[in-house]
């Protein structure tokens, strides 16, 4: 079973367009005539894998919202796939209400963005939110994706930070979004430490060096089953993400190298294949498999070739 951890959608302009693409004019528009970051665009992305969570997101300090019912009401459309991760920000008016409004709503975790709001975890608001989740079994996702955007504050992304939470509250399950965006080594060592910590390939999909580098790191670390599949999609897809950590497993070192940083591919196979809902403790049914829905399922459905084709945000027909 593949569960892609870390997908969002929404309407209107790329709230973080990449600084290497123009950033003014329309939203580039796929082949089908619908954005990429669009419902449309989300279901033809999954059909290589059996469900994605669907991340919310909320900066009240950037001044964007991708509100509770945009993502509740997509994710309803396909309620055995998806699942819905409430986007909060710990220093709005009311976060708790806001968490329990989720949970009422059927979410099944929370997103926050402390670089993006300005708030460090360690916050009396943010612990707050962190000790309520935890009371109630909700995992949350920390995910930046403003974190290039001058606003967001770069020392509040780092995952160290979150050590004295997850000191205090052990049963609190946090993922990691961000892993190799930076702090790399300082996620690593947070997965090491913390049996409540994980991290998601969803910021490393996108590029293939830097997602073989933190592939290798976590292997070596021995953190590898901490690491969760997550495509960031729209920034990338399931498909795309799948083959290229099956290419970091097949890149071989030089006979210099002894060896060192070779990944085995069962090692990729596992992350991409792990069984999510277990590890993050959720009591939720998990999707039925890709077979059942009428899919091969065999790896050659999720290897097809022609990863060229996936033109950096652009979906192929």
């Amino acid at each position: 079973m593949i569960i892609d951890t870390a997908t969002r959608v929404w309407t209107g302009p790329d709230p973080w367009p990449d600084r290497s693409e123009p950033q003014e004019g329309p939203v580039r528009q796929t082949a089908y005539s619908f954005p990429p970051h669009s419902p449309e665009a989300h279901l033809l992305a999954m059909h290589c894998v059996d469900g994605a969570f669907v991340l919310g997101y909320r900066s009240c300090r950037g001044g964007i919202d991708h509100p509770l019912e945009m993502i509740m009401a997509f994710v309803h459309e396909d309620p055995d796939r998806r699942f819905a991760v409430a986007g909060i920000d710990p220093l709005s008016d009311a976060p708790i209400s806001d968490v329990e409004r989720a949970m009422h709503a059927g979410a099944v975790g929370v997103t926050i963005a402390p670089a993006d709001c300005a708030c460090r975890p360690t916050h009396d608001r943010c612990m707050e939110v962190l000790r309520f989740c935890a009371r109630r079994r909700l995992p949350v996702f920390v995910s930046n994706p403003g974190i290039a955007r001058p606003l967001s504050v770069l020392e509040f992304a780092n995952p160290a930070l979150f050590d004295e939470p997850l000191r205090e509250i052990p049963s609190l399950r946090i993922v990691f979004c961000d892993m190799g965006c930076a702090f790399l080594a300082e996620t690593l060592l947070m997965l090491a430490k913390h049996p409540g910590a994980f991290a998601s390939t969803a910021a490393l999909a996108s590029r293939p060096g830097a997602l073989r580098t933190a592939l290798r790191d976590a292997h070596e670390r021995g953190v590898a089953d901490k690491v969760l599949f997550g495509s960031g999609f729209p920034r990338c897809t399931p498909q795309v993400a799948i083959e290229r950590m099956y290419r970091a497993a097949a890149f071989r070192p030089g006979p210099a190298d002894d060896g060192a940083g070779s990944i085995p591919r069962e090692v990729v196979r596992r992350i991409i294949e792990r069984n999510v809902m277990d590890v993050l403790g959720l009591d939720v049914p998990p999707p039925p498999p890709r077979a059942a829905r009428g899919d091969s399922g065999d790896e050659h459905d999720v290897l097809a070739p022609g990863e060229e084709a996936w033109n950096a945000r652009e979906l192929r027909p």
